[in-house]
C-alpha cells in the first residue's frame, strides 16, 4: 500500500500526516507492519471503534499488538480505550491524509462489500472527498478477494483505491 504513487504522494505532502487504519481481523489482510511502519514513520496512526450507535470513534494506536479497540491484548487494565473522537469531523480536526477501509470484496473501480454494519459507508457519506480535501479512500483486500463487479446500494460509498495483498 505505502508504494502505490497516490499513498505515498499523500502521506509526503507534509510532515508526518494521520493515517486512519484498522487492526485486522483473522481473515484479512494483515495490517500489524502496516501500522508499525506508519508510526515508526512518525505518521499519527488512529484505529475505529464501533459504537452502539452506528459511528465509528478513533482511538490512537498504542502499539503492534493492539486489539480492533486499540489497546493492547495483553493490558487487562483497559475495558475500552480512550476515544480521541467520533466520526468525519476527527478525521477532518486530524487531518488525516489516508484512510484504510476493510471490505470482504472490492473492485477495481472500487466497490466494496463490507461487513454489513454500514459503519464506513455512513463515515464516507460525511467525509468530503480527495478533491475537496478529505482522506484518500483506499481499500485493502486479498487477491482472492478482487472481483470484477459488486453488487451495490444506493447507501455504498466507493473508495479510491483497491490494493491487494
Amino acid at each position: 500500500m505505502l508504494s502505490h504513487p497516490d499513498v505515498a504522494d499523500r502521506l509526503a505532502a507534509r510532515p508526518a500526516p494521520a493515517v486512519a487504519l484498522y487492526a485486522s481481523l483473522p481473515f484479512e489482510p494483515p495490517t500489524d507492519v502496516l501500522r508499525r511502519t506508519l508510526r515508526e514513520a512518525g505518521h499519527p496512526v488512529l484505529l475505529p471503534v464501533a459504537d452502539s450507535g452506528g459511528q465509528l470513534g478513533w482511538v490512537i494506536d498504542e502499539g503492534a499488538d493492539a486489539t480492533a479497540w486499540g489497546v493492547s491484548s495483553a493490558d487487562r487494565t483497559v475495558e475500552t480505550p480512550l476515544i480521541v473522537g467520533f466520526g468525519a469531523r476527527l478525521l477532518l480536526t486530524e487531518q488525516v491524509a489516508v484512510l484504510l477501509l476493510p471490505a470482504l470484496a472490492a473492485t477495481p473501480s472500487g466497490d466494496r462489500l463490507g461487513q454489513g454494519g454500514g459503519y464506513y459507508d455512513r463515515l464516507l457519506s460525511e467525509l468530503p472527498g480527495v478533491a475537496s480535501g478529505g482522506p484518500l479512500r483506499v481499500c485493502l483486500v486479498g487477491d482472492d478477494e478482487l472481483r470484477d463487479v459488486l453488487p451495490t446500494d444506493a447507501h455504498d460509498e466507493p473508495v479510491d483505491i483497491v490494493v491487494t495483498a
